[in-house]
């Protein structure tokens, strides 16, 4: 079986957003929800979801110049095996 790499994040107001992991690396059980407005707290499903969602973000490993701009926090996660989550760029190609 192959390895799930999507995902879903679900907030208490029901705001959902879908994942891909693009390389090996942690991925949180929770982070704020990326609705505009919302402040809430969004839950993973786990990777337990149809694996042909299309997603519209991304947890991704940042390139060395992208680290010199990270906080001392988002260093020490990246660091610690943990990854980053960003907006896909659908005219990026990915």
């Amino acid at each position: 079986m192959a390895e799930k790499t999507i995902n879903t994040y679900t907030c208490h107001a029901g705001h959902e957003i879908v994942t891909v992991r693009r390389v090996k690396g942690m991925t949180p059980k929770t982070m704020r929800c990326k609705h505009p407005g919302c402040n809430g707290s969004s839950n993973s499903a786990d990777f337990n979801v149809d694996q042909k969602l299309e997603p519209t973000f991304e947890f991704y490993k940042p390139t060395e110049q992208e680290m010199e701009k990270l906080t001392p926090l988002e260093k020490d996660h990246v660091n610690n095996g943990g990854l980053l989550c960003r907006k896909i760029d659908k005219h990026d190609g990915k």
